[in-house]
């Protein structure tokens, strides 16, 4: 464990949140300063050039939630679970190349899983890759008592978990299938859980993603969950469906900082530009034929960083319609 966590252990929820706020006030107060971020880029890009930092695995394209603003009922790749071989030399590669993050996400849900099956999974990446940081993204309907219980004893690092509203009227009308009263006592007992075996992980993070349906509830949904797990995000709606929204596309200024950062794989074990990409339109490698290493330095996107460094980002035709280009940390802004 990192001192990171061993500290962060120790503190509140609330002020883990105040501390986290405090840091990017720090980065972004650093990045103005000339030397200082030409420092922290000296430093910081050669590594993100090694590997990537984080690694996104799709264990499962399945899900068991319609949500308005998720495509994934248009997929044309197969809704199914990733092959627990693939599976097992993707963490092996992650594990010999230092990657810092391995999450288990994309377009399904890990609890439509037997719990013999996403226990495998997980319990792979504890063993294997033991000072990884794993990320679970769940919309909690499935995250049941044994499942949470698993997730803290197992030392899952974070559980991060979309709840897009603050009364079941609005919530149920976008994420359709799933009950706001379920998700929330599942979310509150994984807490209790956590505390009763005096765990320091996992980290807890409850999220809403801001739209037109549901934005008159943000400040009730703040109230509700502030203080009761470790961070509370607002984020915006993105443009993953072609046509959503035109305004929401607008002319970017600097390289996204995606393809040094992130590698996301699907569970047919094609590696995509991106996570936004969720029908795998713009593949940069195959994970059966191909080890991590060798896409994260292959012809694919070594071009696209290129694209994206040389002012021309927009000339990709997936990148030309997001309206998520990652800004990067302060050092690469």
């Amino acid at each position: 464990m990192g001192l990171r966590d061993r500290v962060s252990a120790f503190i509140s929820p609330a002020w883990r949140a105040r501390a986290a706020r405090v840091e990017r006030r720090v980065q972004g107060w650093l990045s103005r300063i000339g030397p200082a971020r030409a420092l922290a880029r000296r430093v910081n890009l050669p590594e993100a050039l090694r590997r990537p930092h984080h690694v996104a695995i799709e264990v499962t394209a399945a899900c068991n939630a319609r949500c308005i603003m998720c495509p994934r009922h248009e997929m044309d790749r197969p809704m199914r679970p990733m092959d627990l071989t693939l599976f097992r030399k993707i963490v092996d590669e992650c594990a010999a190349l230092g990657v810092r993050e391995i999450a288990l996400n994309g377009y399904g849900e890990i609890f439509t899983m037997r719990p013999e099956r996403y226990r495998e999974y997980i319990g792979y990446v504890r063993t294997r890759a033991p000072r990884v940081r794993v990320i679970v993204n769940t919309n909690a309907h499935g995250m049941d008592e044994a499942a949470a219980r698993f997730l803290v004893e197992s030392g899952v690092h974070t559980v991060h978990t979309d709840v897009d509203g603050a009364t079941a009227g609005t919530f149920e009308r976008i994420r359709k299938h799933l009950s706001l009263a379920r998700v929330e006592a599942n979310i509150q007992r994984l807490v209790a859980i956590r505390q009763d075996l005096r765990a320091r992980r996992p980290t807890v993070r409850v999220g809403m993603i801001a739209m037109p349906e549901n934005r008159h509830e943000i400040p009730a949904f703040l109230e509700k969950w502030q203080g009761k797990v470790d961070f509370v995000e607002i984020d915006g709606l993105h443009n993953r469906v072609a046509g959503i929204d035109p305004e929401l596309v607008f002319n970017q200024r600097s390289a996204c900082f995606e393809p040094w950062h992130r590698l996301n794989i699907w569970t047919d074990g094609h590696a995509v530009l991106c996570c936004e990409d969720w029908n795998g339109t713009h593949v940069v490698g195959d994970a059966h034929a191909q080890t991590v290493r060798e896409i994260w330095h292959g012809v694919p996107l070594q071009a696209a960083r290129r694209t994206h460094r040389t002012g021309q980002g927009e000339s990709i035709a997936l990148c030309a319609t997001c309206s998520a280009w990652r800004a990067g940390p302060a050092w690469w802004r």
